[in-house]
């Protein structure tokens, strides 16, 4: 079977440069084509764009070394492509890695010009409760022209579009017909892997290592989807897989860039209170006027009475006894307030 692989998205946070023009130089991008944004994202101060790509930079003070991160969407990876320096993604992953740093998402898709896997087929099956794979949830979008009812496309969507792992199929021909695109075959669909965090760096990292990116969306979509025919068994995972989906997968060795969840901490519980929270703090200490003190001191009430487990009580031995946790989390946090509060539970740090 005959499928056209291609990069789709890449996010890469360079972590030992300060300034995007080295990235630049060992990529193959002239450092020319790239305008001063107005402001910077991720927390960076300052960003770079040309078209598609965009690099971000400059640290905020009091906060530890972010590096500088780049961005490529779909659109930028078909212009890096065309570029002259360029010499397959295989080469720009190696080095991209030469220069230090991971990928914080990595979008690798097949393309399909012949229908080897029916969109109308996949719907069906999964309506038809045939579906066996790792995903709890699927949603289908179906687009349209009100004005005459013609239709601009579909996407089935496996997982959710903020976790480390989603997989989309879709109409690539409708999308591109409704944005004004002509001499388009007559099907075009694309199977596309979004991969977020440490299984977007693992997967970078198989490119870079050599590995063919056919095989790689194969093999995740091998590992993770699967179709059957109902066979009056009650175990799901016993029916026999359907043929049509046998055959779009082939023999292909399963793919997983899965990565087990690292041990909770207290430093990860600050990560998921950055994360989770941070707006509504936000509204709090406005509503507050910004007096922390009585904010801190409100929750503090609150956390008098909660006994910790076993497990808890380790996490907060384990970082107690750990000064080089405790600076982290200095630096991670940059804040006055942040200083404050560690300074009366840790006074050894003030002559530091």
């Amino acid at each position: 079977m005959s499928l056209g692989a291609l990069v789709d998205y890449v996010s890469f946070t360079f972590s030992s440069i300060a300034r995007p023009a080295e990235a630049m130089a060992v990529l193959g991008f002239d450092s020319d084509n790239f305008e001063r944004l107005p402001h910077g994202r991720y927390g960076y101060l300052y960003g770079l764009s040309y078209s598609s790509i965009s690099f971000y930079y400059g640290t905020p003070p009091n906060c530890s070394d972010m590096g500088v991160h780049m961005d490529i969407t779909g659109s930028g990876c078909r212009l890096v492509e065309n570029l002259p320096t360029f010499e397959g993604w295989q080469s720009f992953c190696e080095r991209a890695f030469a220069l230090s740093g991971h990928a914080t998402r990595f979008d690798i898709a097949v393309d399909d010009f012949k229908g080897h896997l029916s969109l109308r087929t996949v719907q069906r099956a999964i309506e038809n409760g045939q579906y066996c794979g790792k995903f709890r949830r699927s949603m289908n979008i179906r687009s349209f022209e009100l004005a005459d009812g013609s239709s601009l496309g579909e996407t089935i969507y496996f997982g959710s579009l903020s976790s480390d792992f989603c997989v989309r199929f879709y109409d690539k021909r409708s999308e591109r017909y409704a944005k004004g695109f002509v001499d388009l075959p007559d099907f075009y669909n694309r199977y596309e892997v979004q991969l977020r965090r440490d299984r977007a760096d693992a997967c970078m990292r198989a490119v870079a290592s050599g590995e063919s990116p056919s095989n790689i969306v194969l093999g995740l979509l091998h590992n993770s989807i699967s179709f059957r025919v109902d066979n009056g068994d009650r175990n799901k995972s016993r029916w026999p897989v359907a043929k049509w989906w046998a055959r779009f997968v082939g023999d292909v060795s399963k793919v997983s860039f899965y990565t087990p969840p690292e041990f909770p901490t207290v430093l990860s519980k600050l990560h998921w209170v950055s994360r989770s929270t941070i707006r509504s703090l936000a509204v709090i200490i406005s509503g507050f006027d910004g007096d922390t003190d009585l904010i801190f001191d409100y929750l503090q009430t609150l956390t008098d009475d909660v006994v910790l487990t076993p497990i808890e009580r380790g996490m907060v031995n384990v970082f107690s006894a750990s000064d080089g946790a405790v600076n982290y989390g200095l630096n991670l946090m940059g804040s006055k307030l942040y200083r404050k509060k560690m300074a009366l539970q840790y006074p050894t740090l003030q002559s530091r």
